[in-house]
């Protein structure tokens, strides 16, 4: 089989991509997508994320550009068994708590980078997976970045 059905890139999305058009690009793929990019997708619906990691048992590459929460990442963070790389953009902004909880989470993760984190100051407990290689923290745009690099002292075996 061609692997036409295994990058699922909506990075190009236009309008909100909402869960049943999901559905169908997971069913055409048979469950085969080992690389996800996310953008545009229908806020209301935080099932999306925890639907392609329930069943893409593949996927090792995920980028979310924007549409979801740190809440839902977490929540679908141990269905991405395989999952390598995670790359939250710019424009999605997470806390340091679910960077720390998403991190352990993950433990064949290699490499992550967030874009956006906030912290209310409050210092992290740090439960990074030995597999870890890169991982790339960047401040809000407008908040002190010293809460997040003040954190990374504290980062075992990175």
């Amino acid at each position: 089989m061609p692997r036409l059905w295994n990058h699922l890139d909506l990075s190009g999305a236009r309008k909100p991509v909402k869960l049943p058009a999901i559905r169908a690009c997971v069913r055409r793929s048979k469950g085969l997508i080992t690389h996800a990019t996310f953008n545009r997708v229908a806020t209301a619906n935080s099932d999306i994320l925890k639907h392609v990691t329930s069943r893409a048992e593949g996927l090792r590459h995920l980028e979310i550009m924007n549409g979801f929460t740190g809440s839902s990442m977490i929540e679908a963070a141990p269905l991405a068994r395989n999952l390598t790389t995670l790359i939250v953009s710019l424009n999605c902004d997470i806390t340091l708590d679910a960077v720390t909880r998403l991190l352990s989470l993950c433990d064949k993760l290699e490499r992550a980078e967030f874009h956006s984190i906030y912290s209310s100051g409050a210092v992290a407990q740090w439960q990074i997976g030995s597999k870890l290689r890169t991982l790339a923290l960047k401040a809000a745009q407008g908040l002190e970045s010293a809460n997040v690099t003040s954190n990374m002292v504290r980062i075992p075996r990175v």
